[in-house]
């Protein structure tokens, strides 16, 4: 929920986050592979087996084309505090100019939404953190 505090000088009005709603995010298709989540195709029985080692998952026999991969990545495209970035083209994590690691995920904005402020064709901002450097963040944005 956002509520209005007080206007800026010569620019838009200033909002306050009063408070975050908790909801269930699961990261999108171009992310599976490299958490460990794999497809494999029967392209001659028209079925899907799915498995992730690591959690010592495996489902069998899911009919093909039935969008799987993008029932199972429900990834939220309005404006969040952490989750998985809701990516419009393909994963961009930056990497920590000191020491080279991956950064995390932070928060997202989405266009026209509590910002009166456009990122490209509809687009939407990340940002991220190095977890060994919290001074250091980064901005990402997609659009369409």
């Amino acid at each position: 929920m956002i509520r209005r505090h007080a206007l800026q000088s010569g620019g838009s009005p200033a909002k306050t986050i009063v408070g975050w709603e908790r909801f269930d995010d699961y990261p999108k298709p171009a992310e599976h592979e490299p958490l460990g989540i794999n497809y494999v195709y029967d392209f001659d029985r028209k079925k899907l087996r799915v498995e992730c080692p690591e959690l010592d998952l495996v489902v069998v026999d899911l009919p093909i084309g039935k969008g799987v991969a993008e029932q199972i990545s429900m990834s939220d495209g309005g404006d969040k505090l952490a989750g998985w970035p809701c990516w419009i083209q393909e994963p961009a994590y930056p990497y920590c100019p000191r020491c080279g690691e991956l950064m995390q995920f932070v928060f997202q904005l989405t266009t026209d939404g509590h910002v009166p402020f456009m990122f490209g064709d509809q687009g939407i901002a990340y940002l991220f953190q190095c977890s060994q450097h919290p001074e250091v963040v980064a901005f990402e944005w997609q659009c369409h």
